[in-house]
């Protein structure tokens, strides 16, 4: 059993009968793992979404071995593909080349070079670690694949190339045999076809001599010589793996990137013998300050033989239909106000997206485990709760939402409109630990509600329903995750009484879109925003914004970005200004708080869309301040930032803690300046009002912050990194003082 927690381990586990305590830890184990998983997938998804509309990613895809990931680390680390003139001069670069040299007729190979990026390196050989050994030998070798199984196998039996299937293969053309022309300092490839010979290693310690390349004349080393040098000679296993990886990763980039150009070249049209001349397509979003379109792509590097000219991908005109189009500049200027509208719904939709693809609608998800450092899909992870999260689509009718009795800990669902706003919280502040039956019903319903069930109206269709339930510590996990597991979010047969509008479109699960970059889109922004305003009618008090929108042809249901090019090249300028607005409005979104910056104006927004489009960048599905305040923290009280360099101390007066009901609770998180959680040993990531705080005689308490124990503190102590860190305070259920920010937190002092 080589994965005891894969598909064929988790069977076995199933099977095998444990005494109590060791199945109780695989089980842990096992929910763990899966949990992970959730999270990987997560981060997969959103690189995923990043690069969706990018050529070079997509062709990338098209190489065996290359999954999202080791495509996104190649576009990363490669950058602008047009700077390498030959595939050879980017294997160059990577330091993918052997190191070369000739006596007479004799050419000596040595290791790799190992200049440039490790990563590219890296990815390589992973890619081709898990390649299956009937890959077609156009795109690695006979010999390559030979050192690929001993790299996999660590033996060096049974490895002669014609073991494998390629040996049947068709020979691969010339333009793929050969495919990089000789460079003035970059020594050329080895053969790296099928038709390279099929020779095992053997014992001769006889040199062989050099052949030509059919098409430039050039010396090469004989394909059967080892990649190491002009020897053949038996290797051992670990010898073999290292050197097996670094022929296969050559082999990857030397032959890879021929397959790669001709799809992408294809996928453009280009007919003809292609004889590449660059390797991939790479497309960049840059946020200029100006106000000129921000997407610029760089084309596939690509010269045919029997098309000079041909377009590049993803260079087809457009087609025009029919009519005039407004001024550039008034269209700029209002899809400018547009994107500033649409930021927050179409960040909603996107997220509802991601959702629906794990879970689809009215079903609820719970996460049953609190954050951790390795809790990466989203920043600021909460480690007072746990989530509970839900996708409403009432177009069938009301959805039922049941909370069981909580007793004394404190739970709330947050139910928000497409456009972010909280139009109501279900749970203890509002309706206290009692058992709860809720009907959420579609706008302009008018049916008859069961007895005994609250109805609350929805203003959109679709709905997002984020529950959070607290957790007193991990003893206490068992008892949150079984109230937990009594909500229930159903779908019902109530029925509707009107007409409905047309559903969200599906996205592509594969590759959904991030919403934390909704201006990745460029122009197709609009198409997005024309879809959420179609499924889900904004309220009448948007009507001048819709007319401005309508304006630049952004109505229900368009598609704005198969407009005229001049047209489609104003809206993406417009999407640019937008961003560049959004942003710097998020800087002030939050309000002064002594010295750290509080969300007062969270929850609901009415028509000032710039705040809520502000509000969505700093924390998207922000709840009214009346269920929950949040802090960020600024710099010490000297004005500087805070790094675990230092020793600090947070003092909170006698009868001064966060001002809370008493069914709330708070806390303080420390994060990283990525705003993570912070590793240490303690596994202490917040202290607040479920932790054993350690009280000064005059009843004050003070909070350490460092990344080393401060002696005699240990109780009071919230590990820090030993770079940069940032705070945040959560209050739920504030009084009145915290919400007319009369009270704030304490500034954070330097001791040492």
């Amino acid at each position: 059993m080589t994965d005891l927690f894969g598909q064929a381990g988790t069977e076995l586990l199933d099977q095998v009968q444990l005494p109590s305590p060791f199945h109780a830890r695989i089980t842990s184990l096992r929910r763990i793992i899966d949990l992970l998983d959730f999270e990987i997938d997560a981060a997969a998804s959103q690189l995923a979404g990043r690069l969706a509309r990018d050529p070079g990613y997509q062709a990338l895809l098209t190489l065996p071995g290359v999954g999202k990931t080791l495509a996104a680390v190649f576009l990363a680390e490669i950058g602008d593909i047009t700077r390498f003139p030959t595939p050879g001069h980017l294997a160059s670069w990577a330091g993918l080349t052997p190191r070369h040299r000739e006596s007479d007729t004799t050419v000596h190979r040595g290791h790799i070079t190992k200049q440039g990026s490790s990563l590219i390196r890296w990815a390589a050989i992973e890619a081709v670690s898990i390649l299956p050994p009937t890959t077609p030998a156009p795109r690695i070798g006979c010999l390559h694949r030979t050192r690929l199984r001993r790299l996999i196998t660590g033996s060096n039996r049974g490895l002669a190339c014609h073991a494998f299937p390629e040996r049947n293969s068709p020979p691969a053309p010339p333009s793929i045999r050969w495919a990089v022309r000789p460079v003035s300092g970059i020594s050329s490839p080895r053969c790296v076809s099928s038709s390279c010979g099929h020779m095992p290693f053997t014992r001769s310690r006889r040199r062989l001599p050099a052949t030509v390349s059919p098409r430039t004349g050039v010396r090469m080393s004989d394909p059967r010589q080892v990649p190491s040098g002009g020897w053949r000679r038996s290797l051992d296993a670990s010898v073999t793996r290292r050197r097996a990886g670094r022929t296969v990763a050559v082999a990857l980039v030397m032959t890879g990137v021929v397959v790669t150009a001709t799809a992408v070249a294809g996928a453009a049209g280009i007919t003809g013998q292609t004889a590449v001349a660059g390797a991939v397509a790479v497309s960049a979003d840059t946020r200029a300050g100006s106000a000129t379109s921000a997407r610029t792509t760089r084309a596939v590097a690509v010269t045919t033989a029997s098309e000079q000219g041909a377009a590049p991908a993803g260079t087809a005109p457009m087609d025009t239909p029919v009519g005039t189009s407004a001024p550039v500049g008034s269209v700029e200027d209002s899809a400018a106000d547009g994107y500033v509208y649409g930021y927050s719904p179409v960040a909603m939709a996107r997220t509802r997206a991601a959702h629906v693809c794990r879970g689809g609608t009215n079903t609820l998800l719970n996460v049953p485990i609190l954050s951790t450092p390795l809790s990466r899909s989203v920043v600021a992870p909460n480690v007072d709760t746990l989530y509970s999260v839900a996708w409403l689509d009432l177009r069938g009718g009301p959805v039922s939402l049941t909370l069981p009795d909580t007793t004394d800990r404190y739970v709330v669902f947050e139910i928000l409109d497409i456009y972010s706003n909280a139009f109501a919280n279900i749970g203890t502040r509002l309706n206290g630990s009692q058992p709860g039956a809720y009907l959420i019903t579609p706008p302009g319903w008018s049916g008859t509600a069961p007895e005994g069930t609250t109805v609350v109206a929805a203003p959109s269709w679709d709905v997002w329903a984020l529950g959070r339930t607290l957790v007193d510590g991990d003893d206490d996990l068992p008892a949150a995750r079984a109230v937990q597991g009594q909500y229930t979010v159903a779908a019902t047969d109530l029925g509707e009484t009107g007409p409905t509008p047309p559903a969200l479109p599906a996205v592509d699960c594969a590759n959904p879109p991030d919403p934390q970059t909704p201006y990745d889109a460029g122009a197709a922004f609009f198409d997005e925003l024309a879809a959420v305003l179609a499924a889900d009618p904004p309220p009448a008090a948007d009507d001048p914004a819709l007319a401005s929108l309508a304006s630049i042809g952004v109505v229900p249901g368009s598609t704005p970005s198969a407009g005229d090019p001049a047209t489609v090249a104003a809206l993406a300028a417009g999407v640019t200004a937008g961003e560049a607005e959004v942003q710097a409005a998020a800087e002030d979104a939050l309000v002064p708080s002594g010295t750290w910056l509080g969300s007062f104006n969270g929850g609901t927004y009415g028509t000032d869309y710039l705040l809520r489009s502000a509000v969505a960048v700093v924390g998207l599905g922000a709840n009214v301040p009346q269920e929950s305040l949040y802090y960020w923290s600024g710099p010490d009280n000297d004005g500087d930032p805070l790094t675990g360099a230092h020793t600090y101390r947070m003092h909170f007066a006698a009868g001064e803690l966060p001002p809370i009901e008493s069914a709330g609770f708070w806390s303080v998180t420390l994060y990283d300046d990525e705003m993570f959680l912070v590793p240490n040993a303690l596994r202490r990531y917040a202290l607040g009002d479920r932790s054993d705080l350690t009280a000064n005689p005059d009843g004050s308490i003070d909070i350490y912050l460092s990344a080393t124990a401060p002696a005699g503190h240990t109780d009071n102590w919230l590990p820090a990194p030993d770079g940069p860190f940032n705070l945040m305070i959560r209050a739920y259920i504030p009084t009145e003082a915290a919400l007319t920010n009369t009270w704030h937190p304490p500034a954070i002092e330097q001791i040492s």
